[in-house]
Order: structure tokens, then C-alpha cells, then sequence
């Protein structure tokens, strides 16, 4: 077994309340990785949930990439909202760079900008 510490990591969950300690549970053991990607199947994601896990971003040190997604979500988050989204998780963990998030559009920063894939 390496000893080097973990920098990527790419989970599928279908346990239906890993929406509420995921991300958290996450961020307290591995802070220092670089790309995460979740993937929940039995669970819904909706803005509140999303908001509320600024918490847990705050604890990584180095994460560049991050993709949360959802088989579902429980209310149509619009583009503008999904991009308040990634600028607020951006605020808590300022090295993210890339964010896909539940409705599947990829988000990067570009001057200080959440920009969509779909905008650019």
C-alpha cells in the first residue's frame, strides 16, 4: 500500500442521506485532494442542500476540481442560481477551479467570473 496521499477521488453513493454528511465526512479526512467527484443515486440534491455544504468546502486545502451530481433533483435550480452556487462554494474553497454540479453544466472561473461551458 503507497504511502503518498490520495489527490483524487471519485465516489458513487446510493445511500439516500449521504447528501447530508458526504462532502463533510470528505473533507475531514482527505483536505488535501485535488479533484473529487460524487455521484449520489438514490437521493435528491436541491439548492438549500447545495448551499449548505459550504461548510465542508471550507475545509479543503487544495481542490481544483469538483463534480457533485445527483440521479435527481428536487426543484429546477436556473443557470443563474447554479452560478451564485459556484461562486459561494468558490468563496469557501477559493482553489476550485472547475465545478460541475446536479443539473450537469460545467462551471469554470474566468476573471474573477463563474462562467458555464454553455456561455463561452
Amino acid at each position: 500500500m503507497s504511502s503518498e496521499p490520495i489527490e483524487r477521488l471519485n465516489i458513487i453513493s446510493f445511500d439516500p442521506n449521504a447528501p447530508v454528511y458526504l462532502l463533510d465526512e470528505i473533507a475531514s479526512r482527505l483536505p488535501n485532494l485535488e479533484a473529487l467527484h460524487i455521484v449520489i443515486l438514490l437521493a435528491q440534491c436541491s439548492e438549500a442542500l447545495l448551499e449548505a455544504l459550504v461548510p465542508a468546502l471550507k475545509k479543503f486545502k487544495a481542490l481544483q476540481y469538483l463534480t457533485y451530481m445527483s440521479a435527481t433533483s428536487s426543484d429546477d435550480v436556473s443557470q443563474d442560481d447554479e452560478q451564485k452556487i459556484a461562486a459561494m462554494w468558490h468563496k469557501s474553497c477559493p482553489t476550485l477551479k472547475t465545478i460541475i454540479l446536479p443539473m450537469g453544466k460545467v462551471w469554470f472561473i474566468d476573471n474573477s467570473k463563474w462562467m458555464c461551458l454553455e456561455e463561452s
